[in-house]
């Protein structure tokens, strides 16, 4: 992935309960799929997506922030729901349940940097800068980025 693909992503991020979100339409078009099959496959595998991984927002802030959006009404858009949106970890598991290649691609890539990015002396502390301009950026989280391997290596 290019820095321009991350900032592409990092601007589709708002907040919304005071948690960094991306819109489900917004990462299905990431992704390369419909909105729908996004939907679906999450609702298949709702387990993976604990609520601080995402959630589906209320009919008040989805009129809300269409409204901001100037977007068409949930009713306009043959919507049964309300979106669904993503904190950046529910938006890489959301890549590890859709069989498309583009998401494939992007789930093993993002997990390879970030393994071989805390596992790398060399990086030192740019690790840290490294990781701010990815997971940061998109999380608008603070702590270290070398919680992620360290869980991994847990469960061995």
């Amino acid at each position: 992935m290019d820095h321009s693909t991350i900032e592409a992503i990092a601007s589709k991020f708002r907040t919304i309960r005071g948690r960094r979100v991306i819109m489900d339409r917004d990462l299905a078009e990431f992704y390369g799929v419909a909105t729908r099959l996004l939907n679906s496959q999450v609702s298949r595998k709702l387990p993976r997506f604990p609520e601080d991984f995402a959630f589906r927002l209320t009919k008040e802030e989805a009129t809300e922030l269409l409204r901001e959006e100037s977007a068409p009404s949930p009713r306009r858009t043959g919507r049964d729901h309300t979106p669904r949106v993503f904190s950046p970890i529910g938006a890489l598991v959301a890549s590890s349940v859709l069989s498309t290649p583009k998401a494939i691609e992007i789930s093993l890539q993002l997990v390879r940097e970030i393994v071989a990015a805390a596992h790398d002396p060399a990086f030192g502390h740019d690790v840290h800068s490294e990781l701010t301009d990815v997971e940061w950026r998109l999380a608008g989280k603070s702590g270290s980025p070398f919680e992620i391997p360290r869980i991994f290596e847990q469960g061995r």
